[in-house]
């Protein structure tokens, strides 16, 4: 069985840390951490190959990871809203 479904995830992170405003999207195979108060801050990491998550592919148009961002990102968004995180 292949899990690069992107719609498989768990909100994993509520963090005020440092005046960051943390929220993360995990799959089996990606990781979107995004800073409510800095979006430019924002993290996509590829478990899958990057499981150190040392690289991160945030401003990276290969392989369409900005449809990946978007698309987890769309997925965070949703949860946030199902719990009241807004």
């Amino acid at each position: 069985m292949s899990y690069d479904s992107l719609s498989i995830g768990i909100v994993v992170s509520f963090c005020v840390f440092l005046r960051a405003n943390l929220r993360s999207w995990r799959t089996p195979h990606w990781k979107l951490v995004v800073d409510l108060n800095h979006p430019e801050n924002t993290g996509l990491y590829d478990l899958m190959n990057d499981p150190g998550e040392l690289n991160n592919l945030r401003d990276s148009n290969k392989r369409g990871y900005r449809k990946k961002r978007f698309l987890l990102r769309l997925q965070l968004e949703n949860a946030m809203l199902a719990v009241g995180d807004d």
